[in-house]
């Protein structure tokens, strides 16, 4: 489960986009949301890269940044911006709809958690073993796959 500090910045930012962006939870918050042993160091939000500058606006109590170009893995242009949400690093990152990542969002591989009061959207597992895998990622998509298989 999530600690507090992770808990309190997703509801922030669920507040903070209302139904005014589509956005997912990826990574490893992901992977822990989804009942995964892992400990998240930070906040993967993906979003439509048109949304980012109005996230930078938005976050800016939160110390965000300009929207900036990423080296991106999947060989397509990404953007992201950072903010610092109650002590939580928070990466919102998409790219344009054939990003690996942003397509998922585009096409809906989400599906929502409960996470106290409120429901986050988070990427499908096979979403993200695809993602990881697309990114020169591959061990972490065995681990997702033993989990899905049930082995942990």
């Amino acid at each position: 489960m999530l600690n507090e500090k992770f808990r309190n910045a997703l509801k922030i930012i669920d507040k903070m986009f209302g139904n005014n962006i589509r956005w997912t939870v990826a990574g490893s918050a992901n992977l822990n949301l989804h009942g995964m042993d892992v400990s998240p160091h930070d906040l993967d939000i993906v979003v439509h890269k048109k949304d980012l500058k109005t996230i930078s606006k938005l976050f800016s109590e939160y110390d965000s940044s300009e929207v900036k170009e990423l080296n991106a893995l999947s060989g397509n242009p990404a953007y992201e911006v950072k903010a610092r949400i109650n002590g939580v690093e928070v990466q919102f990152f998409g790219g344009g709809e054939d990003d690996i990542y942003t397509e998922k969002l585009v096409k809906s591989k989400i599906e929502h958690l409960k996470l106290d009061a409120i429901s986050v959207p988070c990427l499908l597992l096979e979403a993200e073993i695809d993602c990881y895998n697309g990114t020169g990622r591959g061990g972490r998509s065995e681990s997702i796959k033993n989990f899905l298989d049930g082995g942990g």
